[in-house]
């Protein structure tokens, strides 16, 4: 009954761990574990046959959508392969070094990860399991590395923004598609619509060489 009651303990801790973030389609080696004994429940397995066990990636997705096993293999041992899974150095607690590759990871979204010992031989530990999210590269550097988290600002409310064309190019075909006249900038640019703006009579640089030569040539106090 002890033994049970430790199984049930540890498989309602197991999702308590913060879901981890993995870059989508980039080999990673996961730190898993600790893995105990079957039998007690309670003693590292520090010497698992890896061969033994069968590791499964499940992808799940949004709505009313049935999750699907994405991939699963046999772990190798030690430069066996490319899913290797080790006794971290000088681990006392049974935890792992299991390699994933980019093709196995080659998805976004949520994912768990489960591995079992599927042996007839024998079940050499208890299972386990882990969330994961798969997403870019760029939201796992900035959560734990030091890149800056991009923003893209498409819309707001629903309407496209275009904030874009005040850093980017402008790859609309005139100003008045692109600057709505109730806009901010429209207000700011033109008296009507933004049909009527000129760049090359109408923009702050051309005001300034206007009045630049009106005050030289004196046309101004005409």
């Amino acid at each position: 009954m002890k033994r049970y009651l430790i199984l049930i303990l540890l498989l309602l801790c197991v999702p308590l761990f913060a879901q981890r973030k993995l870059t989508t389609n980039e080999a990673v080696k996961l730190a898993v574990g600790p893995f105990f004994d079957s039998t007690d429940g309670i003693t590292p397995e520090t010497g698992i046959t890896v061969t033994a066990l069968t590791v499964e990636i499940y992808r799940e997705f949004d709505a009313d959508t049935t999750p699907t096993r994405f991939a699963n293999y046999v772990p190798t041992t030690s430069g066996g392969g490319v899913n290797d899974m080790v006794l971290v150095a000088s681990s006392v607690s049974g935890m792992y070094s299991l390699e994933v590759t980019a093709a196995q990871l080659n998805f976004t979204g949520p994912m768990i990860l489960t591995i079992v010992d599927t042996d007839s031989a024998g079940i050499e530990g208890l299972p386990y399991w882990r969330p994961f999210i798969l997403t870019s590269a760029n939201v796992v550097d900035a959560g734990y590395g030091t890149d800056a988290q991009q923003i893209d600002l498409i819309q707001i409310n629903g309407t496209a923004t275009k904030l874009d064309h005040l850093m980017d190019i402008a790859v609309d075909t005139n100003f008045q598609t692109t600057v709505h006249a109730d806009s901010v900038i429209g207000y700011m640019t033109t008296s009507s619509a933004t049909a009527d703006y000129v760049r090359t009579t109408d923009s702050q640089e051309d005001l300034r060489d206007q009045g630049d030569s009106a005050w030289l040539t004196g046309t101004a106090a005409a």
